[in-house]
């Protein structure tokens, strides 16, 4: 718990002063230049079936909600956080997790202005690292690698789809899982 709270803290400091950094810029003429803030969530719900993944009789629901938040340092470069929370389902057993830690996301081209913002694509890849709290008194990690793609709908409101490789790790237990995500994403100049 105690790493949990220095890395929410470390995100917040960092944030913040990423923030102030970005008063001083004056040419915010892309989503991606330094100073403009970048903020992503993401909804998912499932429920699975059958032999597979049903326990006397009773499904599996899943339900996450990610949420992250990004600071441009320079055109093209953002830095930030990861927040997520999770419950899983089944019957009269369940448990919830939440993690926290920071995120690094790179534009490559990005010196390169867009002619128009709307419609636009922004290929992307970043990195994330999460320290995770699940009920049961369990502490895990997940390092993320990602790549993706922003198409802008408008100047501010965009749809992210990233494909990401986590690798997990709980006590001494190791985990990888390939994710594709949609979500929304909020650019603020």
């Amino acid at each position: 718990m105690k790493r949990i709270s220095l890395c929410l803290f470390f995100f917040f400091s960092i944030s913040s002063l990423a923030s102030a950094g970005g008063l001083f810029s004056t040419d915010k003429q892309m989503p991606i230049d330094k100073g403009n803030k970048m903020f992503v969530g993401s909804l998912n719900f499932s429920t699975a079936g059958g032999d597979l993944y049903e326990r006397n009789g009773n499904r599996l629901t899943r339900f996450q909600i990610d949420y992250s938040y990004s600071s441009f340092l320079g055109r093209g470069f953002a830095f930030g956080g990861h927040f997520s929370i999770e419950h899983i389902s089944q019957g009269s057993s369940s448990y919830s997790s939440y993690g926290v830690g920071p995120q690094i996301i790179c534009f490559p081209g990005r010196n390169r202005p867009k002619p128009r913002i709307k419609g636009a694509n922004y290929p992307y890849f970043g990195l994330t690292f999460t320290l995770t709290h699940y009920s049961g008194n369990l502490d895990g990690r997940i390092v993320g690698i990602g790549v993706g793609n922003i198409h802008m709908l408008t100047r501010t409101v965009e749809v992210p789809l990233e494909l990401t490789y986590q690798m997990e790790r709980v006590k001494s237990t190791d985990g990888n899982s390939f994710n594709v995500t949609v979500g929304l994403l909020i650019f603020i100049y």
